[in-house]
């Protein structure tokens, strides 16, 4: 009989094939298995939780799949989230927040090399650049004395910057724009149309209150 770790497991279920390959790295502790074809069926899980009893499955970004008993779970973060009162004339300002939570690579889920905060104050700009833009603001972001950095983030602090709302971004869905005060040009900061089960991208504009949500949070990394 085959040990676990020379063992490849085949199976059929409804034509659709699942093959289980294992291999070890390091002194063979660490056992990995990649599911090139997954079918959820009952007859599957049966024969899995047989083929690795005791293990708790975790499926990373690549499509790999492992026993979390021996190999680290190991996160990815990097997400900007915020929200504002979008001044609805030139002469009233909006007031909001802005949050950027990063960590390279980390086995906690609540462990960051960067929690950045900073307070937003907001001016309509006077002459947009943007005509087809739902709006187009001044941010004054100025950095709370809250936010934890170990030099990560250094080169993130006070700014100042301009940013757009635009409904249907080159035919793609709605994105928030984004440009310096000296620039002319926008560049597509958060885009609805890459959202999906790894990224999040999230835009929201209800009455006169903007929420965005944009980048990686908790990815599990290969």
């Amino acid at each position: 009989m085959k040990t676990l770790g020379e063992s490849v497991l085949l199976l059929q279920y409804n034509t659709h094939f699942i093959s289980l390959l294992n291999w070890h790295q390091k002194h063979h502790r660490l056992h990995y298995i990649h599911i090139k074809e997954v079918r959820m069926s009952h007859r599957y899980l049966l024969c899995f939780a047989l083929f690795c009893a005791g293990c708790e499955i975790v499926q990373d970004s690549s499509g790999y799949v492992y026993d979390t008993a021996t190999v680290p779970v190991v996160y990815h973060t990097s997400l900007w989230e915020g929200s504002f009162q979008v001044p609805s004339d030139t002469d009233e300002e909006g007031s909001g927040i802005e949050k950027y939570t990063y960590v390279e690579r980390s086995e906690q889920t609540d462990e960051y090399e960067c929690q950045l905060d900073w307070q937003l104050r907001l001016e309509e700009v006077a002459s947009p650049l943007c005509e087809e833009c739902l709006f187009e603001v001044e941010i004054f972001a100025q950095l709370q004395t809250t936010s934890v950095n170990d030099g990560t983030c250094d080169s993130l602090a006070d700014a100042t910057f301009v940013y757009a709302l635009h409904e249907n971004y080159q035919d793609s869905g709605m994105a928030l724009l984004y440009r310096s005060v000296e620039e002319s040009e926008f560049q597509p900061f958060i885009q609805t149309a890459n959202h999906s089960a790894d990224f999040i991208a999230e835009l929201q504009l209800e009455d006169e209150t903007f929420r965005y949500r944009g980048g990686y949070y908790h990815y599990l990394l290969p």
